[in-house]
């Protein structure tokens, strides 16, 4: 029985979606040092930088499925 994409989630993107949250994290973690220090212009800066890369995990599917990195097999 061949499984559709829905009920597999391949470890991969896991691995990949893990790897995100992760920076997402690190991410948060610099703007709200830089707004303890007082530096809310290179908080406001830092965070408009990473606001310009919306597209993290639309870009981890694209890669991932030109790559072909998760095989559904037939059972």
């Amino acid at each position: 029985m061949e499984q559709s994409t829905p009920d597999v989630i391949c470890p991969a993107i896991i691995r990949m979606l893990r790897a995100q949250r992760h920076d997402f994290v690190n991410h948060i973690q610099v703007a709200h040092a830089l707004l303890q220090l007082g530096k809310v212009d290179q908080a406001k800066d830092y965070l408009e930088s990473v606001a310009k890369n919306t597209d993290m995990v639309a870009e981890t599917l694209r890669l991932h499925a030109k790559e072909g990195a998760c095989h559904l097999k037939d059972e």
